[in-house]
């Protein structure tokens, strides 16, 4: 919307910049979460304090939460390394028990061949103490000799000898998976013990994780509540920045209605919000500490540029010509124009776009010593 400031027209911009107030406030609100913290009004510069401490504590929440998320990935990894180590144990207690329940079925086995082993012999002597003298007569009877008889006696006691030889490795077999058993039964109690402090620690774990999950939680509430105040806080700074705008044009007017000296009043030249936007930036940036004349008169070399048929015609296209401003290379102007200039500076925009024009320069640099002493002086810089 091209705006055109003299006193026919006055009226007619106070109501759209308030419809235009209107209409951003109702964008605002209805981007903004409701709050149950209420924030007063305050000035700009506090508003905006308060905005880089919300959104400082944002950072460092946003860190705090990236730390949790770690320590919690941390902790599932410690917790599926035990869970992958109980399996292990089970698997191994397992074969254990299978191997421990084979040498018992041996044991069983070879106690029950011991035994008959041992009822057979014990047959044999009984039989032999109460039929031994006619067996010997037998022997001797039957015997076709000499020889014969010595053979069938020999028998008679590689039998007993037998007897005992089977009895004897019986029962090393059977203490030998008797200390078998006894390793295993070492074996399986070590991974019982390990298995418990394994499940030990892994309950130790899982309770620390979930209270990262709880801290985890409460932090990412914390990181809502500051977002949603950071973004009442750019309402604010937005409100304000409008509200301002609107102040200055009207005390722009009135002092151009009674201005009579300390500058020279020109015709007003059209111009656009954006363009106060864009001046208002261009003086916070090259003059923002210096005085109201001095800010007025950067403005002024701007809109004379402007004026001029030498320079681009617009606004625009002069701050952005290449090699003329420092803070547009730099990156600083950006940033000012996206947050919005001072009041101060918005003012003498305001003043230089409806005709206050303080000096009639084309260029200026800040203030070198006794070598610019024959120039024009205003504040630190010096217009030529």
């Amino acid at each position: 919307m091209t705006v055109f400031l003299n006193s026919f027209n006055f009226e007619f911009i106070l109501t759209n910049l308030k419809n235009f107030i209107t209409y951003k406030k109702y964008i605002l609100a209805a981007c903004t979460l409701s709050l149950s913290l209420t924030i007063p009004y305050i000035s700009y510069a506090t508003t905006q304090d308060n905005l880089d401490d919300a959104n400082q504590k944002l950072e460092e929440l946003r860190q705090q939460q990236a730390d949790i998320s770690s320590d919690m990935s941390d902790l599932v990894s410690q917790i599926d390394d035990i869970n992958r180590s109980l399996t292990e144990i089970d698997e191994k207690m397992q074969d254990l028990s299978d191997k421990i329940d084979d040498l018992s079925m041996q044991k069983e086995e070879l106690d029950k061949q011991k035994t008959e082993q041992y009822a057979a012999m014990k047959l044999r002597i009984q039989y032999m103490y109460e039929h031994g003298s006619q067996n010997a007569l037998d022997i001797i009877l039957s015997s076709q000799g000499l020889s014969d008889f010595l053979s069938k006696s020999e028998y008679v006691t590689q039998l007993s000898s037998y007897d005992r030889r089977m009895l004897e490795k019986m029962e090393n077999i059977i203490t030998q998976i008797a200390e078998n058993s006894d390793e295993l039964e070492k074996d399986y109690a070590s991974l019982d013990k390990l298995k418990s402090e394994s499940s030990r620690q892994s309950e130790r774990l899982n309770a620390l994780l979930d209270s990262k999950q709880q801290e985890l939680a409460s932090n990412s509430d914390d990181i809502t509540k500051f977002e949603e105040l950071a973004l009442q806080y750019e309402q604010q700074l937005e409100e304000e920045r409008i509200r301002e705008a609107e102040e200055a044009a009207k005390r722009e007017q009135e002092k151009n209605n009674s201005l009579n000296a300390g500058g020279n009043n020109y015709p007003h030249i059209d111009y656009t919000a954006s363009d106060i936007d864009m001046l208002a930036a261009i003086i916070e940036c090259e003059a923002g500490n210096q005085s109201y004349e001095g800010k007025c008169a950067v403005g002024s070399v701007i809109i004379n540029r402007v004026r001029n048929p030498r320079f681009a015609n617009t606004i625009q296209e002069v701050i952005f010509a290449p090699g003329q401003f420092s803070p547009v290379a730099s990156g600083r102007f950006a940033i000012v124009l996206a947050r919005g200039a001072d009041s101060a500076c918005v003012e003498a925009a305001t003043a230089v776009l409806n005709g206050y024009i303080n000096v009639d320069c084309l260029y200026f640099h800040a203030y070198r010593g006794s070598i610019d002493d024959d120039k024009l002086i205003i504040g630190d810089h010096v217009f030529f």
